[in-house]
């Protein structure tokens, strides 16, 4: 008996320890892609939502998706704006989706086990979605109509990520030969990307290209390798010692040639392309979504970040005593929910958002938060009838956070 018991243990070792890393890999690794207009997306954190981050940096949207989709296991974002798409692996999907609303686009049928996709940034929009069960992929024009199938054969056995250039070539990552394999529109081989005497590449985990055709690979160690569109090795980035924790994907902004990531315990990077880093946020899963609006010195044009542009009556200014920027108080506030309300007898002005109130007097340093007297830097004035006041002061005092881009003089305002 004791020997039957030892038996029966060591068989369940065995079998948990065979059965234990098939259970890993079936969970979802988060996905990540970012648009030309910096608006970056990740999937896998929370089921049935796409984060959506602003090019400021600010989570500002959580995009549920159908009731369908059991899990997006890989996204790729259309990157002059309007939609996602996406694949659902275990439930056989792959769909595009409104990369606002999250409402259905287009179904692809015809693909049996969808994998990893992408949409190209040519004139000529094609998009690419890899079928794990036929080792192939599928190329479809924008609309939809299928152009082609590219099969792996002997080329790769396993396209665990795909991406599609400017010029409407296919690149395809096969992990499991650690190589990449380039493609013409034409699905005719032009191209192999594989680790020899001048191409350090180990362990590749995700690629992505710039627009000046330069490959990133993202290896298991955290290290970048950048290469030309020749495939000679320029240089190697150390990704990890930059942001402190383990890459899991990548995406390149084609233009800003800036990296953003997505890491470990649901941690985003922006990361420069001088290496240093732009921001972070520590955990999408509970971060707070957030309203930004962005101003420019001198311009009428208010952007409401995700939404219509907004005209203002008047526009921000620099007050040239203290330097600091003065901005038309009640439309910013209506965007926040507050209230704002006038008295012509006192000239002061109320705001009150939640359950704070804020009382500036025209032309006095001293303002009352709640029953607390502050003396600020710069005092509220009335310019072409309409009441000016410090952004700073007031969103601090209302919790937000005012970052100045001293380059193109514009305030972003997130609460």
């Amino acid at each position: 008996m004791k020997l039957l018991a030892f038996c029966c243990c060591l068989l369940f070792l065995i079998f948990s320890a065979w059965i234990l890393p098939f259970s890993s890999q079936a969970s979802t690794i988060p996905d990540i892609d970012v648009n030309e207009d910096g608006y970056v997306f990740v999937s896998g954190i929370q089921p049935g939502q796409i984060h959506l981050i602003s090019p400021y940096g600010q989570l500002i949207n959580r995009i549920q998706v159908p009731s369908s989709i059991q899990s997006v296991d890989h996204l790729s974002a259309c990157p002059c704006g309007g939609y996602l798409l996406i694949s659902d692996t275990a439930n056989g999907r792959a769909l595009t989706l409104n990369d606002r609303t999250g409402n259905q686009i287009n179904l692809f049928s015809r693909i049996q086990s969808p994998g990893s996709v992408s949409v190209s940034s040519h004139s000529t929009r094609h998009k690419a979605i890899a079928d794990l069960r036929k080792n192939s992929v599928h190329l479809f024009t924008e609309s939809g109509s299928f152009i082609r199938e590219i099969a792996g054969s002997t080329m790769f056995s396993e396209p665990s990520k795909i991406m599609m250039d400017r010029q409407n070539n296919l690149w395809v990552l096969d992990r499991s030969r650690g190589r990449l394999l380039r493609f013409d529109p034409r699905g005719v081989h032009t191209f192999t990307l594989q680790p020899g005497r001048n191409v350090p590449m180990r362990d590749p985990l995700d690629f992505s290209i710039d627009y000046g055709n330069r490959i990133h690979v993202l290896e298991q160690s955290g290290n970048v390798q950048v290469f030309n569109a020749q495939g000679r090795h320029e240089m190697t980035r150390n990704l990890q010692q930059v942001i402190n924790a383990r890459p899991l994907r990548f995406s390149i902004n084609p233009s800003t040639q800036d990296y953003h990531v997505i890491a470990s315990n649901g941690q985003y990077f922006h990361v420069h392309n001088n290496m240093s880093l732009g921001g972070s946020l520590q955990n999408l899963s509970t971060e707070r979504v957030k309203k930004v609006i962005v101003l420019r010195i001198g311009s009428r044009i208010m952007e409401h970040v995700g939404f219509e542009m907004m005209l203002l009556e008047e526009a921000p200014f620099i007050d040239r005593a203290t330097q600091r920027s003065m901005v038309p108080i009640r439309a910013i506030a209506e965007i926040f929910g507050a209230d704002v309300s006038w008295n012509n007898a006192t000239r002061q002005v109320t705001i009150r958002h939640q359950n704070q109130t804020i009382v500036l007097t025209i032309n006095s340093l001293v303002a009352h938060i709640g029953n607390r007297q502050v003396q600020m830097d710069t005092q509220p004035v009335i310019r072409n009838s309409r009441t000016f006041v410090p952004i700073r002061f007031i969103s601090e005092a209302f919790g937000a956070n005012v970052d100045w881009i001293p380059d193109t003089q514009r305030i972003i305002i997130a609460h």
